[in-house]
């Protein structure tokens, strides 16, 4: 084969444009690898943050949160609360202590004439965080955030110690450095780590007791569901709160929250509804027969709210061995 002076040249700058787009392909590829990564990430972070006054009132908030259930790097994520009295500076930090609780509900819908109408539906849940703050002083406003702190693998092992439970739900210690980097402003990437965090709210600490009269504001509600007019109750609440006197202190549901009957998604649609309000009002709740909810395989009651809020007890709940009827 005989070769020209400008088959020479062609060859030369072919070669020259497969070395100039080899870097430009390999800068696409980590981009494109980092861009998934961060989906990945935000699949985590906290949503449905949900306030309950503490054991002591004027001291202590119990903040309660989900996280995605669906993605391994959020299951053995590391769940946790900073806080601070100053939203610049959210200088303490509070892990999860326990592991998120989790529950699968199977559905069995029914017609009209009460006969079955199909297969059982499975829901599986979030992970439901509840981290209890303690510590603090009596009414004082405090700033808050929830995290979720995502641990990734390298080559096979994990770069920090993890504790495992039972349920196969994890809870992944802070070394020093890690706490520090909980306290930026932004949702972070660094290393073969990540923090998802959720946005800034802040809640109020009761008076000491004895020392909380005419101070204290109540609302008490019940039947709210996820209609037009539950909406409508929500921003009644929530202006309630912010634009008429004196803020509201707690609120008090008296039952039948979600009117979910099984369909748990109802759940998640009142959590992400009524979410800006209970970020800041704690809300303390009592179950209504609409929270029986009993498991279409198992047959157990009261799975979805007590997983799903965490309020202070003065002992055990004890259920009745005898099924509950209507």
């Amino acid at each position: 084969m005989k070769l020209t002076t400008e088959s020479i040249v062609l060859h030369s700058r072919t070669k020259q444009f497969r070395l100039f787009l080899v870097p430009i392909l390999l800068f696409l590829l980590i981009e494109l690898t980092n861009a998934k990564q961060k989906v990945d990430f935000e699949k985590c972070k906290p949503r449905h943050v949900h306030l309950t006054v503490g054991q002591d009132a004027s001291t202590s908030m119990m903040v309660s949160f989900s996280s995605s259930s669906s993605h391994e790097e959020c299951r053995s994520a590391s769940a946790v609360v900073i806080v601070g009295t100053d939203p610049d500076a959210l200088d303490m930090t509070f892990e999860e202590t326990e592991p998120a609780r989790q529950y699968t509900f199977n559905y069995q819908p029914t017609s009209s004439n009460g006969g079955n109408d199909g297969p059982p539906t499975v829901y599986t849940s979030d992970l439901l965080h509840h981290i209890s703050v303690e510590g603090l002083k009596p009414s004082e406003k405090y700033y808050y955030q929830c995290v979720i702190v995502v641990n990734q693998e390298e080559d096979g092992k994990e770069e920090m110690p993890m504790l495992k439970f039972d349920n196969n739900n994890f809870v992944l210690p802070l070394d020093e450095s890690r706490r520090a980097l909980l306290h930026t402003k932004d949702d972070i990437e660094y290393n073969k780590h990540s923090h998802m965090k959720s946005a800034l709210s802040s809640f109020h600490t009761a008076p000491p007791p004895g020392e909380g009269l005419g101070r204290l504001k109540f609302a008490l509600v019940g039947d709210v569901g996820t209609s037009k007019k539950a909406h409508a109750t929500i921003s009644h609440l929530q202006a309630e709160h912010t634009h008429r006197g004196s803020p509201i202190s707690s609120i008090v549901h008296v039952g039948d929250i979600s009117y979910s009957d099984g369909v748990q998604t109802k759940w998640d649609y009142f959590m992400t509804t009524a979410e800006p309000l209970l970020s800041t009002v704690p809300m303390q709740v009592c179950a209504g027969n609409h929270e029986i909810e009993r498991d279409a395989s198992t047959r157990e009651i009261f799975v979805p709210y007590d997983a799903r809020f965490a309020m202070p007890q003065i002992k055990s709940v004890e259920k009745s061995p005898v099924p509950y009827k209507l």
